[in-house]
């Protein structure tokens, strides 16, 4: 994230039909998962809090990212986390209501990667 539109967040719109009681869409990398690349062993309850290490007692997950000390290694194990970890998925209704909440999904096992293969023709 950043202030140029080079360091933008991804975001992504899709259309469906037939049309569902449905307002919002979100995604999120797990916190547990991130902060155990990064050696915590526990976490409160809600995942707001790291409990140990006894370095980051009694800091919330947030403060315990700020605070860490980052280098090229952790930033990407954190990374990698985040792109291929298990997502927390979020899905609300057209009241605001949660219909789906904190449902878990996996990064897809790819088996094949399709490659298009380019062939340009000569006028000559």
């Amino acid at each position: 994230g950043g202030l140029s539109t080079k360091s933008e967040m991804c975001l992504a719109f899709f259309g469906y039909y037939p049309r569902l009681n449905i307002s919002y869409l979100s995604s999120c990398p797990s916190p547990y998962n991130i902060v155990t690349k990064l050696g915590v062993k526990e976490m409160s309850d809600d995942d707001r809090f790291v409990i140990s290490p006894l370095t980051g007692k009694n800091q919330s997950y947030y403060e315990f990212l700020n605070t860490y000390p980052w280098d090229y290694q952790s930033v990407n194990t954190v990374q990698n986390a985040m792109r291929y970890g298990p997502q927390i998925n979020i899905c609300a209704d057209r009241g605001g209501k949660g219909i789906l909440t904190f449902v878990l999904s996996k990064y897809p096992k790819v088996k094949k990667i399709h490659e298009e293969k380019y062939k340009c023709r000569s006028n000559k």
